[in-house]
């Protein structure tokens, strides 16, 4: 059933109010309801006759007593996801909200980072379901990333201090899911760093710590169970390529949890290159000539590690599985790809000659 929503109007509240309607051959006493979803998708309007843009607010209706097919109206039934997208009988957007709500998700992922003793570390906090992760909360609406990966971080970790997010990456991915159905489905993670404002993970006792400790605590009265570090820790990218509790999701993510990291910790944000001096070099015409080939050996070796690690050409990059445009030989890539191995080319030839050294041929005078 679907209500159209007033400026102001709390979806929610709107679909409660909606099943009370009369005309609904349906009686819920006592449900709730809570957002699921917010998709959007064009589509023809029959009362203003051309395409028009529509939000689609997906609320879950929780019954207070389960529903018995047996005795539903004639005029209501239940659909599988297969069914439905066959089905003649149903509407182009019920389609549209079906297939964003099971083949699709959005999720918003907090990273917390901090400089430990083995490098820079990472928060995670243990999901029942899952295993460790970072704080993350599945974007229902179209509010602010950044507001939600701030509230990602006030539910998990229950810190109530400060907070300021900045948006990252996004990750694009496929993998089973049981959630309607074994399946395929497509994930869209969002990273956003998120620093604390008034306290130091680093530090011993820190107020993010207390928090965690606190909450960890009342979910260990309640019987939850946890990993082998509680219900939190703090781990380095080293351990999130290999330790065995983290979620199937985390591999996937690691190449933007570390460009996160290099946003959240102040010193690496403040890091500024100051490259070696070489504007006072004139390179001859001789080493000139070498430029050309040490961009190309350069390339290679770039592309030697890249096809170790398990990268292979796409024609557009995607970190996930791990596909490059660049992995092709040399003479292939584009001019402005070339020029810039070229530039780190002299450079390097450059920077040599300014530190006092000489470049010669073997066997010339």
């Amino acid at each position: 059933m679907m209500r159209h929503l007033e400026p102001g109007d709390d979806p929610a509240q709107a679909a409660l109010t909606a099943l009370s309607d009369p005309d609904f051959p349906l009686s819920l006493p006592n449900a709730t309801a809570s957002p699921i979803e917010c998709s959007g998708a064009f589509g023809f309007s029959e009362g203003a006759k051309q395409d028009t843009y529509y939000d689609y607010h997906v609320i879950e209706i929780r019954p207070a007593r389960p529903l018995d097919p047996a005795t539903l109206d004639p005029e209501l039934r239940f659909f599988r996801y297969e069914n439905l997208q066959a089905a003649t009988n149903v509407t182009w957007s019920t389609r549209v909200i079906a297939t964003s709500l099971v083949e699709a998700q959005e999720v918003v992922v907090a990273v917390i980072c901090r400089r430990g003793p083995s490098g820079v570390e990472f928060l995670l906090v243990h999901n029942r379901s899952y295993g460790y992760f970072f704080p993350a909360i599945r974007r229902k609406t179209h509010s602010p990333l950044e507001d939600m990966a701030v509230q990602a971080v006030r539910f998990d970790t229950s810190y109530g201090g400060p907070l300021a997010a900045k948006f990252c990456r996004e990750v694009a991915n496929i993998h089973p899911s049981t959630r309607f159905g074994a399946r395929e489905r497509r994930y869209r993670f969002y990273l956003c760093c998120v620093m604390l404002e008034e306290a130091n993970p680093a530090e011993p006792g820190n107020a993010l710590a207390k928090a965690l400790d606190d909450l960890q605590a009342a979910k260990k009265n309640a019987g939850q169970q946890f990993g082998e570090r509680g219900y939190w820790g703090w781990f380095t990218l080293d351990e999130l390529h290999r330790h065995p509790g983290l979620s199937s999701d985390v591999a996937d993510l690691l190449p933007a949890v570390a460009e996160a990291g290099e946003m959240c910790l102040p010193d690496l944000r403040s890091y500024q290159p100051k490259p070696i001096d070489t504007s006072g070099v004139q390179l001859s015409p001789e080493i000139l000539n070498l430029t050309e080939k040490l961009a190309d050996n350069a390339h290679d070796i770039w592309a030697g590690q890249r096809f170790a690690d398990g990268w292979t050409y796409g024609p557009r990059r995607d970190d996930a599985h791990k596909k490059h445009p660049c992995l092709v030989p040399y003479a292939e890539l584009p001019a402005g790809e070339k020029q810039y191995d070229r530039n780190a080319a002299m450079e390097t030839l450059k920077a040599i000659i300014a530190l006092g050294y000489r470049i010669e041929k073997q066997g010339s005078t």
